[in-house]
């Protein structure tokens, strides 16, 4: 508690062999006043307890970490010392200071060179707009990194405000009506949302500032029925689109049905009137279930309907069981058709999976994958193989593999290979630092891992080189078939200081080979971050907050859990239970560090928390926590391979794509990220549930994305893995001879 003593003990051990005087040094972060002994007499293998007692007096209503440090130094011989500390939170007294509503935000400054891709300031926060309100503000102010940023980063200026019944969002965003009618893009405008007991609807309209050929959009939608995911709903939605490929107007109706239980049907159709013609398309998804989770999903799109999903066509089925005795069994199927507008190129696959896994740690599955392109593009594969993965703790360690063998057939060349992949990995605490390696590597090319005779190898780690400097070091080396390498290095040294500040420096360097490639990559920037309290109101008087985190797997108490609510702080009981008082009135985000023994975790539930001091109840919240999850991928580009006068053409590997930009789109959530040297991606701190990875860079007038969209259903502890293959177009030619036309295809 701010302004109160709180006390730290170390235990002092003299492990010589002869007796010796210490002389005592004791330190805090937070600068408050010390009472601690200057000096111990030990004698040889002699233990002893020194108490230091600190006092810090905090300014504003926030938390903060304070980090004791006592070393001690051999008298009669000042090379032998050594160094220990403790960490306190010191949380603010309520009421002790009657200061105005804060939101809080942080603000970056970088400095970097034209090709560093870091945006050279950065400002973001959010919070209650006012106390005891239900309004929460939300902000981001970045500027432009660059032409591309390798570290994901984009320009982004936005504001959204939200409300009990209502939501209104300005700037950078995606900006849709109803999901057949989503654009897919990023545009920056304005809409507001009104969701009410028995109606509502919403308006925005916004400029396709990010596309190369501009645009506008406008749209509006209405519903009957109550909030979203409460009761059944019916509604109706209108774009109107100038510009680009997807210009016209389309016109949409949807409902969503609750017939029973947990049961939920969604149906939606659209008819669209564009550039392309005149087209529709409809969708239809339905998911339920207890002991047995059913998710069934049809999509039909025209080829010239005015939406992101034209030519698409979708059926998909996930049935999973809950666990008997720690056994699940689940299975997926899937069949789908992508087509342009012009049905030159039509894209048709299907997907098949039946999975046993045994305690979430163990699992065994057998796969089927068959894809078959007609018109422009020929060419007809199947795969079929088994695939067993592992995922456990050791100890403090935590171990994970992959092991995958099956065949590859090309149907038109009537040619089979086999493929075997393996992929393995661990962390490990070790004292302060942590340290986690991985190696993957391949025989043979998969449809999903098309590089052969591949070979991985990588590593993270993280040191604490100080009590307020710490060290993150990463690196990855790809060697396909033994000649060609990429190598890509990231580090970041960052240092805290005594003001909340942290003064950081990132640097990456990749590129074919290690060190000297003319294709290498030198990236570096330094980053000063400062915690902001950004004055909106009054404050009012304080209110009680109670809560409990469990974990999500087991569903029991998580306990010794640090969980922080505005300006304080607490620990979790054996139950799992915390309870805050004293709180000003307000809306708070509430945070959890890190719950689980098995590593890094991540929660779910609704993390906003508001405070009424006007009411007798505390305010009521329940989070979940389980180990944090990640979903990652890889870009490729793909060229023609001419195989003869009379032969098929072949799509070759033509490597990575770097800088490409790809959404992953949650129920509540969409983040980007953009692709390596390597071309990969990789979204962290990923909670279970259902997500769609969406290409947001454009494929060019000569290329083509395979696929657009991937959705993905991540469970606990799953780790997806997700491909991007861009390939060429064909065009249709005439040629003309004496003896007439002829029409044909070529390569671009």
């Amino acid at each position: 508690m701010s302004g109160r003593q709180y006390r730290a003990a170390f235990l002092v051990r003299n492990t010589g062999n002869v007796a010796a005087t210490y002389a005592l040094h004791a330190t805090s972060a937070l600068g408050g006043g010390l009472d601690a002994p200057q000096s111990i007499a030990l004698d040889a293998g002699q233990s002893a307890v020194i108490h230091v007692a600190a006092t810090a007096l905090l300014e504003g209503q926030g938390a903060r970490d304070d980090v004791l440090e006592l070393r001690a130094t051999d008298m009669a011989d000042t090379a032998a010392a050594a160094v220990a500390s403790a960490g306190v939170t010191v949380v603010q007294r309520a009421g002790t200071t009657e200061r105005p509503h804060t939101i809080a935000s942080t603000l970056r400054l970088r400095a970097s060179d034209a090709a560093g891709g870091a945006s050279p300031f950065e400002l973001t926060g959010g919070g209650s707009l006012r106390d005891g309100g239900s309004e929460e503000l939300e902000f981001v102010m970045r500027a432009k990194p660059g032409d591309a940023s390798p570290f994901g980063e984009r320009e982004e200026y936005r504001a959204g405000l939200r409300g009990r019944q209502y939501r209104i969002q300005a700037g950078d965003a995606i900006y849709f009506a109803s999901p057949l009618s989503n654009s897919g893009q990023r545009g920056a405008g304005a809409g507001l949302e009104l969701d009410g007991a028995w109606m509502g609807g919403g308006a925005y309209a916004q400029n396709f500032r990010f596309q190369p050929e501009g645009g506008t959009e406008q749209g509006a939608y209405v519903h009957l029925g109550g909030p979203s995911g409460a009761t059944s709903r019916l509604g109706l939605s209108t774009v109107n689109r100038q510009g680009g490929e997807l210009a016209g107007k389309i016109i949409g109706a949807s409902a969503t049905l609750r017939p029973m239980g947990n049961s939920v049907l969604d149906l939606e159709y659209a008819g669209s009137r564009g550039t392309a013609g005149r087209g529709a398309a409809h969708s239809a998804r339905f998911s339920g279930g207890d002991a047995v989770r059913v998710d069934v999903a049809h999509l039909a799109v025209d080829p010239t309907f005015a939406g992101v999903s034209r030519g698409a066509r979708y059926d998909v089925l996930h049935v999973n069981t809950r666990s008997w005795r720690a056994l699940a069994l689940n299975g997926s199927a899937a069949t789908g058709r992508n087509a342009d507008s012009l049905a030159r190129y039509v894209y048709d696959f299907s997907t098949g999976l039946l999975e046993l896994s045994y305690a979430n740690h163990y699992s065994l599955a057998y796969s089927a994958y068959a894809r078959r392109a007609t018109g422009g593009l020929l060419y007809a594969e199947a795969q079929r193989g088994l695939v067993a993965r592992v995922d456990h703790g050791v100890g403090r360690a935590q171990v994970w593999g992959t092991a995958e063998t099956g065949f590859r057939r090309n149907v038109l060349g009537e040619s089979t290979n086999a493929f075997r992949q393996l992929s393995i990995g661990g962390s490990a605490p070790i004292g302060a630092h942590s340290l986690s390696l991985f190696a993957e590597t391949s025989e043979g090319a998969s449809i999903t891992q098309t590089a052969n005779r591949l070979l991985a190898l990588g590593f993270d780690a993280q040191m604490l080189l100080a009590t307020t400097t710490t060290l993150s070091v990463g690196s990855t080396t790809r060697i396909v078939r033994s000649e060609a390498r990429t190598t890509q290095m990231d580090a970041r040294l960052a240092h805290a200081l005594r003001n909340g500040s942290t003064v950081a420096m990132r640097v990456r360097v990749g590129g074919q080979g290690l060190p000297g490639s003319p294709s290498g990559q030198r990236l570096a920037y330094i980053e000063y971050s400062m915690p902001l309290a950004l004055p909106i109101g009054p404050s009012r008087a304080p209110g009680r907050a109670r809560g409990r985190v469990v974990d999500r797997q087991t569903g029991l108490g998580v306990a010794n859990t640090l969980v922080r609510l505005g300006p304080q702080a607490a620990v979790t009981d054996a139950d799992g239970s915390v309870a805050f008082a004293g709180l000003p009135a307000g809306a708070y985000r509430l945070t959890i560090a890190q719950a689980l023994a098995s590593g890094p975790t991540i929660f779910s539930g609704d993390p906003n928390v508001t405070v009424d001091s006007g009411r007798r109840e505390p305010a009521v919240f329940r989070v979940a926590v389980e180990p944090a999850g990640t979903i990652s991928g890889r870009v490729r580009r793909m060229v023609v391979a001419r195989t003869g006068i009379g032969a098929p053409d072949s799509l070759f590997d033509a490597g990575p794509l770097e800088g490409v930009s790809i959404a992953l789109v949650g129920a509540r959530d969409t983040t980007y990220r953009s692709t390596d040297a390597a071309g990969i991606f990789h979204f962290s701190d990923v909670p279970a549930g259902a997500w769609t990875l969406i290409m947001m860079t454009d494929a060019g007038s000569q290329m083509q994305w395979e696929v657009e969209r991937i959705s993905v259903v991540k469970r606990v502890g799953d780790t997806p893995t997700v491909v991007f293959r861009l390939i060429p177009k064909r065009k249709p030619i005439r040629l003309v001879s004496g003896d007439g036309i002829e029409e044909r295809t070529t390569d671009p």
